[in-house]
């Protein structure tokens, strides 16, 4: 398995910023000129509060190859969770709603599909394993 970390590395933003969204950027290579799985480019979630605007997930870019696994990994709020959701459209609108990019499967984009399409690929051929609370 494959295990990716996501961090801050906005040069613009201070990593002490609360504003500072952890997922700015992140991308990952794993393409090797094989047939692709799953590919997600310039992933952007963000959410509304009273206060302000969270952005969540900002730019996030990955290539899985067939056949292989991705695990994410990283520090807590870098938008594991919220990118994964996404790949299933799983995020609750409001407050959150993905703003910008593609979540291709099998060159399918997920994030255009009918409801009834994704209601089908969940679970059965994309799953998501939660952590335990």
């Amino acid at each position: 398995m494959e295990s990716v970390g996501f961090e801050k590395n906005d040069p613009q933003k201070d990593a002490s910023d609360p504003s500072a969204s952890s997922a700015d950027h992140a991308e990952v290579k794993m393409d090797s000129g094989q047939d692709l799985t799953l590919e997600i480019e310039d992933l952007h979630v963000q959410f509304a509060t009273e206060d302000s605007l969270v952005r969540a997930v900002n730019g996030v870019s990955l290539k899985v190859e067939r056949g292989k696994t991705l695990g994410l990994v990283g520090e807590t709020g870098a938008g594991k969770t919220t990118t994964a959701l996404s790949v299933l459209r799983l995020i609750m609108e409001p407050p959150g709603k993905i703003t910008a990019g593609r979540v291709l499967y099998d060159g399918q984009d997920l994030l255009k599909v009918h409801e009834s399409e994704i209601e089908r690929i969940r679970g059965n051929v994309i799953s998501m394993i939660f952590r335990t609370p």
